[in-house]
């Protein structure tokens, strides 16, 4: 074999190998969003065997995921943040929250309906939310700096999905982000300037008909809503994002998911903040 034909035959096979890469992270989203459509149940990837080396290269194929998603449920609207709490890191051996997109088609009006069926596993978080007011430029070194471009906060609602069957193995933070932390439904309250709003440890409760279900407080949100939605910020400028006006983040769960299935979801949930009101979903 000359030279040439040596070279040639190596890059063929480069370019045979990387894309047998690139289509074995376009197997497992086409797997996912098939799960998801069936609202059934998926072994995690990393219980597959699916190798993915860092929480970077698992954002580059929730990439991919967003692209395929976005095509059923409208573009990107804003997005969510997972593991906001200190305890939930420390428990999934990570140092940093993770984040997920959020898509025009998956908010709810308040006071909305959803149906369970339409789940894989439901349950229900309340959280602060925020709507971007305008583009955030890149350079900003502080928490307190964002909020020249915060429109609104809201008490809000992530209704995820969790697809994953964990009698195959537990999901690791790569298998979260993969999928976009589950997001699935989202709905937001009354709209609050944040001037009004002092995040000082305010408590969030969920009542289920009349029983209280939940309860969370704001700060388990690194410290402060406005701590983990500068998170996002710097996540998404690290990765030559930003966020944009008019997009949604829910700044991450107060407290732990109150989860519960087929008839037993079915009712009316309430979330009070004694600053920003209420937000109310009903279940069927």
């Amino acid at each position: 074999m000359n030279k040439k034909t040596f070279k040639i035959l190596g890059s063929l096979l480069f370019s045979i190998g990387l894309a047998s890469c690139v289509s074995s992270d376009q197997h497992m989203v086409k797997q996912i969003l098939e799960t998801q459509e069936a609202n059934s149940r998926f072994t995690p990837p990393s219980a597959q065997g699916f190798t993915v080396d860092s929480l970077d290269e698992a954002y580059k194929i929730q990439a991919i995921y967003n692209s395929e998603k976005s095509k059923s449920f409208g573009p990107i609207s804003g997005y969510k943040i997972a593991y906001a709490s200190l305890q939930s890191q420390k428990a999934n051996g990570i140092n940093e929250p993770v984040y997920g997109a959020l898509f025009e088609k998956q908010r709810v009006p308040n006071g909305g309906i959803i149906k369970v069926a339409d789940f894989s596993g439901f349950h229900i978080e309340s959280e602060i939310a925020v709507i971007i007011d305008k583009d955030i430029p890149a350079g900003l070194k502080n928490p307190s700096s964002l909020k020249p471009y915060i429109r609104s906060v809201h008490v809000g609602y992530d209704i995820p999905d969790n697809i994953f069957d964990v009698s195959q193995g537990k999901p690791v933070p790569n298998d979260i982000v993969i999928f976009g932390a589950g997001a699935h439904t989202y709905s937001i309250g009354p709209a609050h300037e944040l001037k009004d709003i002092s995040f000082s440890g305010n408590k969030l409760d969920v009542f289920f008909e009349s029983k209280k279900v939940y309860e969370g407080n704001e700060n388990n949100t690194m410290g402060s809503p406005l701590n983990s939605l500068f998170w996002l910020y710097e996540k998404l400028q690290s990765q030559g994002k930003t966020l944009r006006t008019h997009e949604v983040v829910l700044c991450g769960a107060v407290g732990g998911a109150f989860k519960a299935s087929g008839d037993n979801a079915k009712g009316t949930y309430t979330a009070n903040h004694p600053l920003l009101g209420k937000v109310s979903i009903e279940v069927k």
